[in-house]
């Protein structure tokens, strides 16, 4: 399993409604940018989840890949929303790559709970967490594998 959680990039400061809110320029290149990186390192079958708030779909929009409109990705949703959404633990056991594109404080919670790691995760804009999993003692554990971002990307060594 490889699943990538991407937080949507940086918005506009704006009197419209939460779900309405657009990416600001700055948003939009640093969207382009870490798409880039994304790409150079996603399968060309990966799926691409995306929230259906506007600046999630913004920044989906960067990868140029067709992506899917799920409601249970929307800001402040909760881990077992996702999870379902997922179709989670036959992701985890799968060889499938998912990307979600989406919004904290629920992807890091959601990757504290898959790594079970006793800590927040803030997820900055822009940033994307590679998460993989192997086998640790006869279990399946998940790890952070990388993070990518506008600057490029940094894989860490799990080994």
């Amino acid at each position: 399993m490889n699943l990538i959680l991407w937080r949507h990039a940086q918005v506009e400061p704006s009197m419209l409604a939460d779900w309405q809110r657009e990416l600001s320029e700055e948003g939009l290149t640093n969207a382009q940018h870490a798409a880039h990186y994304l790409n150079t390192a996603l399968p060309i079958d990966c799926r691409v989840l995306v929230s259906p708030a506007k600046r999630a779909i913004q920044t989906a929009s960067a990868l140029q890949r067709p992506y899917e409109i799920v409601d249970a990705l929307a800001p402040r949703t909760n881990v077992r929303h996702i999870l379902e959404a997922l179709d989670w633990p036959q992701l985890e056991t799968s060889d499938s790559t998912v990307v979600i594109v989406g919004h904290q404080p629920s992807l890091g919670l959601l990757i504290a709970h898959l790594t079970a790691e006793n800590r927040e995760f803030n997820v900055e804009n822009t940033i994307a967490y590679w998460l993989s999993n192997r086998e640790e003692n006869g279990q399946r554990a998940t790890f952070i594998k990388g993070l990518f971002g506008p600057g490029g990307m940094r894989w860490r060594d799990n080994t």
